[in-house]
């Protein structure tokens, strides 16, 4: 999964025939597409593209512009199910790019109260470790046990609010 300070610099170097627009406020793009992709449910190629669906991006640190992305939307063609395409900025059903805490939990498919309740943390508190506009960095033990059951290390997922991080 990428890191919000990555994904401005990936969004540059896309193909030209991926962005759609590109003006002093907002940037369009769609990801190249794939060969070959497969229905999550059964396994086929045998898909299409049914929609484009645009994605307002949010929580994208010191952005000057709005980034709006135009997801493909399958359908399986042999099951008939539809699904998203997989983005490297975008865990399933996430919006929002800035928060790697956040990037990092749903990715790993585990919901905010599965964390709160297993670590004992306040409901107020956690969600000010996910906050886009101004994150809270939590206490050293608190990182450490978050991190631990994410299944990840601290730098992992604050690196980039402590001046370090990972490549």
């Amino acid at each position: 999964m990428m890191k919000p300070t990555e994904f401005v610099q990936y969004v540059d170097t896309l193909p030209d025939d991926c962005i759609e627009n590109r003006s002093d406020k907002e940037i369009r793009f769609h990801l190249p597409r794939g060969d070959n992709v497969c229905c999550p449910e059964c396994g086929s190629v045998r898909t299409y593209v049914q929609q484009y669906r645009p994605q307002n991006l949010h929580g994208i640190p010191n952005a000057d512009k709005q980034y709006v992305y135009n997801r493909r939307r399958y359908r399986c063609q042999n099951c008939g199910k539809t699904f998203v395409e997989r983005s490297p900025f975008l865990a399933g059903f996430q919006r929002r790019i800035g928060n790697r805490l956040r990037q990092i939990r749903a990715q790993k498919k585990i919901t905010q109260r599965q964390v709160i309740n297993a670590l004992n943390i306040p409901y107020h508190t956690y969600k000010s470790y996910e906050d886009d506009r101004a994150p809270v960095v939590p206490p050293t033990l608190v990182a450490m046990q978050i991190a631990n059951y994410l299944g990840t290390d601290v730098l992992e997922i604050w690196g980039d609010q402590l001046g370090g991080g990972t490549a």
